[in-house]
């Protein structure tokens, strides 16, 4: 990314905010966990509906490019995973 090679170049230090990049090494990040917020939405809706064994989620992402969203991707990622340890297996994902 050729903005953060100049800051490194020049020795600029730069902060993320709600958005993180770890790659191009930021001086710090503030946000959230998105992963863990992702978990946390699961959580919360197996609470209320999803003991029930018969179930279903969907993810839907309108208007939205699903590969540059990172953050999107993270918290999928996290509704995904703890549904999955609660034997949760159907989720279904759409993009639109």
């Amino acid at each position: 990314m050729p903005l953060f090679e100049i800051f490194k170049r020049e020795e600029i230090p730069y902060v993320f905010f709600n958005t993180n990049i770890p790659e191009v090494e930021p001086l710090s990040f503030i946000g959230q966990n998105l992963y863990q917020s992702g978990r946390v939405s699961a959580e919360l809706m197996y609470a209320g509906l999803g003991h029930k064994h018969d179930c279903q989620f969907a993810v839907l992402h309108v208007a939205e490019d699903i590969q540059n969203s990172v953050h999107l991707a993270e918290k999928e990622k996290g509704f995904r995973d703890y549904l999955k340890e609660k034997d949760q297996s159907g989720i279904a994902s759409k993009h639109f």
